[in-house]
């Protein structure tokens, strides 16, 4: 269900990290083989991610990355599974790592490795995802085995309005903020039902809805307070206080949130089945 990230470093028996098709390995400069390196790493993991045991990744300098003929996507805009480019200044060869989480305000989760150094770690980097003075972003190259979901839904946040569309699997809202979710739209192709408890108002049964549907309301400053979702999927919200719940398949008869306590609901997950 949805995008695979790694958060932990492979194994040294792991083929796309550690063998002879990873071509950073086959000439000598692997990141098992050198105690770290970001390229050979970077190989490995869009290998990894594309399922496939070749790729047309650049195969010189992390600063070469960006700009090699490969037939890849690329933007400024982060993706799941997609490289992220660094040119480096003087004689700095430059950088390049993973992105394996995206989170609400923007901030990405890299997964890296650096040549002698360090053999793998994780880097959150926020936007415009400088990497210091001595570096200068690029951009980013797209895995072609990520795609954009058919599974998308958007929140109506407190103080921000709509948010951007997420994508399967994403975090829709805020955490940790104090700000409600007042309101959410799913686009998606398959049926999906829904209920939802609103501050003031109570529960509303949307039955079947749209991309079009405002499960919740807008600018009536009213918070979501419990959902009740049905469809071919799991979801968990964040609760204020609590935080998380437990993933939960919308069957149509569970509920994630509270009623009568006057909790708001801050962020949802959805994950397609």
């Amino acid at each position: 269900m949805g995008y695979n990230p790694r958060f932990e470093c492979p194994s040294s028996d792991n083929k796309y990290y550690n063998s002879n098709i990873n071509p950073y390995v086959a000439c000598g400069y692997g990141m098992f083989q050198n105690n770290g390196n970001c390229t050979a790493y970077a190989y490995g993991r869009f290998m990894e991610v594309l399922g496939q045991d070749s790729c047309n990744l650049s195969i010189n300098d992390a600063e070469d990355f960006y700009y090699h003929d490969d037939n890849y996507e690329r933007g400024q805009t982060p993706k799941l599974g997609a490289i992220i480019c660094w040119e480096g200044k003087g004689s700095l060869a430059g950088h390049v790592a993973v992105v394996e989480e995206i989170k609400p305000d923007g901030t990405i989760v890299t997964s890296n490795s650096a040549w002698e150094s360090s053999l793998f770690y994780l880097k959150e980097l926020k936007p415009p995802y400088n990497m210091g003075a001595n570096y200068r972003f690029q951009g980013f190259i797209y895995n072609p085995n990520v795609k954009d979901s058919d599974f998308r839904y958007r929140g109506h946040v407190q103080y921000e309005g709509w948010q951007d569309w997420k994508n399967n699997g994403e975090v829709c809202g805020t955490t940790a903020q104090s700000k409600r979710l007042e309101a959410i739209q799913i686009d998606a192709d398959i049926e999906i039902h829904a209920k939802a408890h609103i501050q003031e108002i109570g529960w509303v049964d949307y039955g079947k809805i749209n991309k079009d549907t405002v499960i919740g309301t807008t600018g009536q400053s009213k918070r979501l307070e419990c959902l009740c979702l049905k469809g071919d999927f799991r979801y968990r919200v964040y609760l204020q206080y609590t935080g998380w719940t437990c993933w939960t398949n919308a069957d149509g008869i569970c509920t994630l949130g509270s009623v009568g306590q006057r909790l708001r609901i801050e962020a949802i997950q959805i994950e397609k089945f």
